[in-house]
């Protein structure tokens, strides 16, 4: 192998593993806005001019090692949950239509 067949793999690796992590990033950007969004409408829905609620402490799952996308899923689970307790659902239970 020449030394330039071997840098164009490493490359070409390199370009792959950036292209995954740009994914999964722009995922965890949605899923950030996802809940931005929730609790705006939750805001909107309740005629609140602004919204104050508690955080609450979130424990850290093992899946997530980079601080930051820990930090942004924490913040995603608070915000959902306080957009449900926002519109007034405290449990699981589903509501049956006859």
């Amino acid at each position: 192998m020449s030394f330039d067949s071997t840098m164009d793999k490493v490359n070409e690796l390199f370009n792959s593993h950036r292209d995954d992590l740009m994914e999964r990033k722009d995922a965890l950007e949605a899923i950030v806005m996802a809940g931005k969004l929730a609790l705006c409408l939750a805001a909107v829905g309740k005629g609140l001019l602004s919204v104050a609620l508690s955080n609450e402490d979130v424990s850290k799952q093992k899946e997530f090692v980079r601080t930051r996308s820990t930090y942004d899923v924490d913040n995603f689970l608070w915000r959902i949950e306080n957009y449900f307790y926002a519109k007034g659902i405290t449990d699981d239970a589903v509501e049956e239509k006859a």
